[in-house]
């Protein structure tokens, strides 16, 4: 998934103050995600979040 998908996706889920908030995580932690990828223990919920925002995510994702 390229960055701005990544990108695409928080925008579209509140921006990175509100995934931080549904991640328990610090909005520099999401903003890291647009230049490292969304780290593994974070793709399947993200995978799910991304779909019900109507965004396509990467094949295999809902898996980890």
């Amino acid at each position: 998934m390229s960055r701005m998908d990544i990108r695409k996706i928080v925008t579209k889920l509140g921006g990175p103050t509100a995934v931080a908030k549904q991640f328990n995580t610090s909005r520099e932690n999401i903003s890291m995600w647009y230049q490292k990828g969304v780290p593994w223990k974070y793709r399947h919920r993200f995978s799910i979040l991304a779909r019900a925002a109507g965004v396509k995510v990467p094949s295999g994702w809902e898996h980890f």
